[in-house]
């Protein structure tokens, strides 16, 4: 995979916070007694909210890729 056109400022801000803050908080839910079963579901959620925000925040309509990636999110 060829490096996306963004600083690198930018990569690295993203990798910190979906590797160590979004998993940080599910290892941490774990430790303090969250189900694995429900900890699964909550990261699957991420799907929903990404789209969501990216449509409202960004004005960005949902391809038909991102449809079928909730499709699938859903029926997981």
């Amino acid at each position: 995979m060829k490096k996306p056109a963004v600083s690198w400022y930018y990569c690295l801000a993203y990798g910190l916070t979906f590797g160590v803050g979004q998993f940080g908080f599910i290892f941490y839910a774990l430790e303090m007694g969250m189900p694995a079963g429900i900890s699964s579901v909550v990261v699957q959620s991420q799907v929903f909210f990404t789209i969501g925000f990216a449509a409202l925040l960004l004005a960005e309509a949902p391809k038909k890729e991102q449809v079928a990636g909730l499709i699938i999110a859903a029926l997981g």
